[in-house]
């Protein structure tokens, strides 16, 4: 027989399992800092290019 659980302990084992899957998801990993900078120059950029089309 399975134990009688109470909702909260089986919400918790849902948040467990949540929380492990997206620990094993490498689309959830951190920026590395040459991606991270590659974000910021090429928002850089584009924000510059519209500066310059406003001006012209």
């Amino acid at each position: 027989m399975d134990p009688i659980t109470s909702p909260g302990d089986e919400l918790a084992g849902r948040l467990r399992a949540i929380r492990e899957d997206e620990h094993q998801d490498p689309s959830r990993r951190a920026l590395t800092n040459r991606e991270l900078a590659a974000y910021v120059g090429t928002t850089a950029v584009l924000c510059l290019l519209g500066l310059l089309v406003m001006v012209l």
